[in-house]
């Protein structure tokens, strides 16, 4: 009886911790179901709506975070540059390329530690009513922790980084868009150390 007394222990066991561990897996996953990738950028069209899947809004509460509702607009971030690489605070970025239509779009770093990656005192925002386009409607934003002429994000000089790209009222936010969007590129231009 004893036997089978620990062997049932050592199941649940299993079962919850097995449970547990693909659980917060799925929470901390950079791709859930649902998502949306467009080269390096991925996006959970439906994250804001009742029909998102239960890790969506489990990563939602998890994080406090309030995603937009459909018809709203649509968020995309990138933890990765275009090659693949991942995005940290030791190199410089350029973002480049078209920008989906939108009413307005922002673009920001997040740390990957958690949250919003503040630098005192320097742009670590932009929008699309404060940049310059090129003269065929490109952009090119230049992601560095020190200065740098024309569109300049200010990034920290460390640590791994998530770059978050958000439209306004697009047509992507209807989901089934979202696939056919041609997104800017994210080039690494140099490295310390």
């Amino acid at each position: 009886m004893f036997r089978t007394l620990a062997q049932i222990a050592v199941i649940l066991a299993l079962a919850f911790g097995g449970g547990i561990w693909s659980v917060r897996t799925m929470l901390e996953s950079a791709v859930r179901p649902g998502s949306v990738t467009v080269s390096a950028w991925t996006a959970y069209p439906v994250a804001g709506t009742p029909a998102a899947d239960p890790y969506t809004k489990a990563h939602i509460a998890r994080n406090g975070e309030l995603p937009l509702g459909a018809g709203e607009g649509l968020t995309f971030s990138a933890s990765r540059d275009s090659a693949g690489d991942a995005i940290t605070g030791a190199c410089t970025y350029r973002i480049e390329g078209q920008m989906p239509a939108a009413r307005l779009w922002t673009l920001h770093a997040e740390s990957l530690a958690g949250g919003y990656a503040p630098v005192e005192g320097l742009p670590t925002a932009l929008h699309s009513r404060r940049v310059l386009y090129g003269a065929d409607g490109a952009v090119r934003i230049q992601a560095a922790d020190g200065a740098r002429p024309g569109n300049w994000l200010a990034i920290p000089s460390q640590g791994r980084l998530a770059f978050v790209l958000t439209f306004y009222d697009t047509e992507l936010a209807s989901g089934s868009r979202a696939y056919e969007a041609e997104m800017p590129q994210i080039l690494k231009d140099s490295c310390d150390g």
